[in-house]
């Protein structure tokens, strides 16, 4: 299987789909994921540059995700969002192990910005 350079955690299909036509919009391909142990299996099987986790995801939330990530892969990126904006949450996620935090609804051109930057 070829992996995609982004992976898209996110259990909401419409903000799913949304981040996924973002990155199709500047010709970046995308593996999606609905919750944490299906990114966690996405991630052990493939590989990625960048990872987009919603903090809000059944089953495992996006702090355990990232955490259970960290202890296997420090290189990928990886972008919290959660439509909760909070400097508690946000202090949270960075300091589990997210590279960046970003509230929803997302700024879309900095978004862009970013993944182009890193990639």
């Amino acid at each position: 299987m070829t992996a995609r350079p982004v992976l898209v955690v996110e259990d909401e299909p419409d903000a799913q789909e949304m981040l996924a036509s973002l990155l199709t919009f500047i010709n970046i391909d995308c593996d999606r994921a609905s919750d944490g142990n299906d990114a966690l299996t996405l991630i052990e099987n493939n590989h990625y540059n960048i990872a987009v986790i919603d903090i809000g995801l059944p089953n495992m939330d996006g702090l355990e995700l990232i955490r259970a990530i960290r202890e296997q892969n420090t290189d990928l990126r990886c972008v919290a969002i959660s439509a909760f904006h909070s400097s508690r949450l946000k202090q949270d996620a960075l300091k589990a192990g997210f590279d960046v935090y970003l509230p929803k609804p997302i700024a879309q051109e900095d978004f862009l910005t970013m993944i182009k930057e890193w990639l």
